[in-house]
C-alpha cells in the first residue's frame, strides 16, 4: 500500500498475535500506520483480486521511452501508429504504455476518460506473443514483463475512450476561473502544455502530401515576394537616381544661364562690328578682289546660331550700289539681333 492510507487488519497485521519479539528482529519489521504489512498467502488471495506493484531498476537496466499524440478514433481498433524495439542479444524486457498524469493539470483534461491496451508482435510473425492486462485502478499505464531474443519487435497499440457528460470542459473551466484564480489557471494551463509538449502526432500519407503542397505553395509566395520588394527598392533607387542628375543639370543650367546671354549679347556686338569694319573696307577699297565673291559670317544670338551670308557682286563697284549692299546687310544684322 504504498498510498499509506490503509494497512490489513487480520492476521499478521501491526499487533496481532502471531508476532513474536524474535519474528520482528528476523523479518525487520516495526508497527506502525506506515503502509506496509504483512499478511499470509491464503489471506491475500481471498481478499484481494488485484495487485499493482512498483518495480525498482537497478543500473544493470537500460531505460528508454517515446512518447507521440494520437487521435483517438471512434472505432476501438488497433491503430497504424506503434512502437519499435531492436535487441542486439536476449534480454528481460519491460513494456509500459503510459499515458499523461492528470493530477497536474486537473480540471483542464477534459470529459474523457482512456483505457490502454497493446500486443506485442515479433516483426515476421503472425501471432502477438504477450498482451498487456488491464489495471483494476490504476488506468494511468499498463504493462507487461517478459524475457525475449534478439530482433525486431513492434508494439501495436489500442485505446478506448468513455465520456462523462457531468465533467465540465476546458473551455468552461476556463470562463469560470479566468477571472477568480488567474494565478491557478495559468500553472495548470503550463502543465497542461509541457505535459502535451512531448509528444508529436503521427501524419498520416494523406496529410504529408497536403503539408508538401503547402510548403511549395509558401515558398513559392516568399519567392514572389522577395522579387517584387526587390524591384521595387531597385525602381526607387533610379528614381532617386534620375532625381539627383535632374537636380544637379537644373542648377548648372541656372548658374551658367545669365553668364552665357552676356557672351552671346557680345559676340553679337563684336561681330556686328566686324561685319561693319568688313563693308567698311569693302566700301573704301573696292571689291575688286573678293574671296570667292561671299563673305560668311556666323555669330550667336540667345544661345542659337546665326548665319550671315554677304554676297558682293561685280555691280558693287559703282558706290552707290554698294552702299545701298551695305545698308541691307546691315538691316539684316539688326533683324537677327532682335
Amino acid at each position: 500500500n504504498p498510498w499509506g492510507k490503509k494497512e490489513w487488519e487480520g492476521a499478521w497485521s501491526d499487533g496481532s498475535e502471531e508476532w513474536t519479539p524474535d519474528r520482528m528482529r528476523r523479518l525487520n519489521h516495526q508497527f506502525g500506520n506506515d503502509g506496509v504489512f504483512w499478511i499470509s498467502y491464503k489471506d491475500l488471495l481471498k481478499n484481494f483480486q488485484h495487485i499493482d506493484r512498483t518495480r525498482l531498476f537497478g543500473p544493470n537496466w537500460s531505460i528508454t521511452q517515446k512518447w507521440t499524440s494520437i487521435n483517438v478514433p471512434w472505432s476501438v481498433n488497433y491503430l497504424d501508429t506503434h512502437f519499435k524495439i531492436s535487441l542486439s542479444k536476449a534480454s528481460s524486457v519491460v513494456i509500459v504504455l503510459s499515458q499523461l498524469d492528470e493530477r497536474y493539470f486537473q480540471g483542464l483534461a477534459g470529459q474523457y476518460d482512456f483505457q490502454l491496451q497493446f500486443r506485442l508482435h515479433k516483426d515476421g510473425d503472425d501471432e502477438y506473443l504477450v498482451r498487456s492486462n488491464p489495471s483494476y485502478f490504476m488506468r494511468r499505464s499498463v504493462n507487461a514483463e517478459l524475457d525475449l531474443d534478439a530482433g525486431q519487435y513492434s508494439v501495436i497499440i489500442k485505446i478506448s475512450a468513455t465520456r462523462y457528460q457531468y465533467r465540465s470542459t476546458p473551455e468552461d473551466i476556463i470562463k469560470k476561473t479566468c477571472q477568480t484564480r488567474r494565478d491557478k489557471l495559468l500553472t495548470v494551463g503550463l502543465s497542461y502544455d509541457l505535459a502535451h509538449a512531448k509528444g508529436h502526432f503521427k501524419e498520416s500519407e494523406l496529410e504529408r502530401k497536403e503539408r508538401l503542397r503547402k510548403e511549395r505553395r509558401e515558398k513559392r509566395k516568399q519567392k514572389a515576394k522577395k522579387a517584387f520588394e526587390s524591384k521595387r527598392t531597385s525602381d526607387k533607387k533610379e528614381k532617386l537616381k534620375t532625381k539627383r542628375l535632374e537636380m544637379k543639370k537644373g542648377e548648372k543650367d541656372k548658374q551658367e544661364g545669365p553668364k552665357g546671354e552676356e557672351i552671346a549679347d557680345k559676340k553679337i556686338e563684336n561681330t556686328g562690328q566686324e561685319t561693319n569694319n568688313s563693308l567698311a573696307s569693302a566700301k573704301s577699297t573696292g571689291v575688286d578682289n573678293p574671296p570667292d565673291g561671299t563673305k560668311v559670317l556666323e555669330q550667336a544670338v540667345a544661345g542659337k546660331k546665326v548665319r550671315v551670308t554677304l554676297e558682293i557682286s561685280d555691280q558693287v563697284n559703282d558706290p552707290e550700289k554698294g552702299k545701298q549692299a551695305a545698308d541691307k546687310e546691315q538691316k539684316h544684322l539688326e533683324d537677327a539681333e532682335q
